[in-house]
Order: C-alpha cells, then structure tokens, then sequence
C-alpha cells in the first residue's frame, strides 16, 4: 500500500467518523486545536494526518484511533 492511498483510505475513514459524530471540520478544528484549513487539506487526504492529530480527533468524534484506521492498516494480515 503506497503512502498516497495511505493517506487518502485514513481521510475517508476520518471522514466517516466526523459525519457519524455529527460534526463538521469547523467543530473538529475547534476540538483538536486545529486551523480549519488544516483540517480541510488533512480529511481531503492532501496531507497526512499526524498520530498525535488522530488521538485528537479520535477523542472528539467519541471513538478509538483504530476505528479510524483503514481495516487493512488497523488488523493486517499475521
């Protein structure tokens, strides 16, 4: 898996995450500590998400930073 589809598979699971929270890239920004043209390039999937940027988002969409990680990349193959 290149570091490109990566990027883009952990955006749309973030994506995801933020529509089923009910919230939207302004409220994410506010929570994280974020700009909210940050957090626009990062759910787009133009930049990479740090860890420290996922715990943050993790904590405000009320989930487990593996929920937000593609099934490939949260459970690989043993």
């Amino acid at each position: 898996m290149n570091t490109s589809t990566t990027r883009n598979q952990v955006a749309a699971e973030v994506r995801a995450a933020v529509a089923r929270a009910g919230l939207n890239n302004a409220s994410i920004a506010a929570k994280t500590g974020m700009s909210h043209q940050s957090v626009l390039r990062k759910l787009r999937g133009d930049r990479a998400i740090t860890v420290e940027e996922l715990i943050d988002i993790a904590e405000a969409v009320g989930c487990s930073v593996s929920d937000l990680l593609p099934a490939a990349i949260a459970a690989p193959a043993a």
